[in-house]
């Protein structure tokens, strides 16, 4: 796990809470690009995310904003309650969840089918909110939409992004790979569905039988529900079992219709979502020679 400077974490937690009123802090996750913390305190239990690296738009502004809708909603996501954009950091200030984040390794295999059956249902309502573009999300006059006019447009945005990375980390292999997949596409313009888009059971709050709620909405966009439910067939982390992948999707559908698909789309968000986790791996000097090999395996084997 890293660590923030210890200056660092108690300046930016004492903008939400006095220092003199915490009578517990401990840092309990370091995402892809933040350090969470949980914080007792006379007023409460709270989690505090803090960005060190600072990016426009703010990461926090935005997840603020789509918790904020979302739990007006009454969705299950915690309670926003502030955010702050400084210099060099941006954190946000949340109402603690009861319950724990974590993997389906450690929920008692019985539970594991209930448990789908209800991730299945989160999924389909939040893919039920309806938007007018695509893309990642935007805040003007004070709602919230896409700032693109078209999901391949957003998608070709993404794939240049990757494919030149993949150029620049020598994976020429994989990018050629890519380029013939996505020329095969033919991508639609149909729905602008709200897309979690790293929706799996690390951003889940589990207490015993139940999800009390769903975290990490910062890299949300707007856009096709298939993008989201083929790369989580691809990742396998809710379900390992047709009976467990039944039960997703049957909680799924009874929320709302299953979105059709096709093999070359099935093929490319599949493999965009390798790629994703390849190129970050890679940018962070993170990536191993068993996890290269390992995702490399998995990607030319889709």
């Amino acid at each position: 796990m890293k660590f923030l400077d210890r200056q660092i974490i108690e300046s930016t937690i004492n903008k939400f809470i006095p220092i003199g009123e915490i009578f517990y802090i401990k840092q309990i996750n370091t995402g892809k690009k933040n350090y969470v913390y949980d914080i007792t305190s006379k007023k409460g239990d709270f989690i505090i995310k803090i960005y060190s690296e600072k990016s426009h738009p703010s990461p926090t502004d935005m997840e603020y904003n789509i918790l904020n809708f979302l739990y007006q909603d009454q969705f299950p996501v915690p309670r926003p309650l502030d955010f702050i954009c400084d210099k060099n950091t941006s954190s946000i200030l949340l109402e603690k969840l009861v319950g724990h984040s974590g993997n389906m390794r450690f929920v008692p295999r019985h539970l594991i089918p209930l448990l789908n059956y209800e991730a299945g249902q989160i999924l389909g309502r939040l893919h039920s909110y309806s938007f007018d573009k695509y893309g990642f999300l935007n805040l003007k006059n004070g709602k919230l939409n896409g700032i693109d006019d078209s999901w391949k447009s957003f998608l070709y945005k993404e794939d240049k992004y990757f494919i030149t990375c993949l150029e620049n980390i020598n994976y020429e292999t994989i990018s050629q790979d890519y380029k013939a997949v996505i020329n095969k596409i033919r991508y639609s313009d149909s729905e602008k569905s709200l897309l979690h888009n790293d929706f799996n059971p690390s951003n889940a709050i589990f207490d015993k039988d139940l999800i009390s709620g769903i975290i990490d909405f910062e890299t949300s966009i707007l856009g096709d529900p298939n993008f989201e439910l083929l790369s989580i067939e691809t990742e396998n982390s809710w379900f390992k079992t047709p009976k467990e992948k039944d039960s997703f999707f049957k909680g799924y559908s009874e929320v709302r219709d299953i979105p059709s698909s096709n093999s070359d789309l099935k093929e490319a968000y599949s493999k965009k979502k390798i790629i994703k986790e390849l190129v970050f791996l890679s940018k962070k000097k993170l990536l191993d020679e068993n996890k290269k090999e390992m995702l490399i395996n998995r990607y030319f084997s889709i």
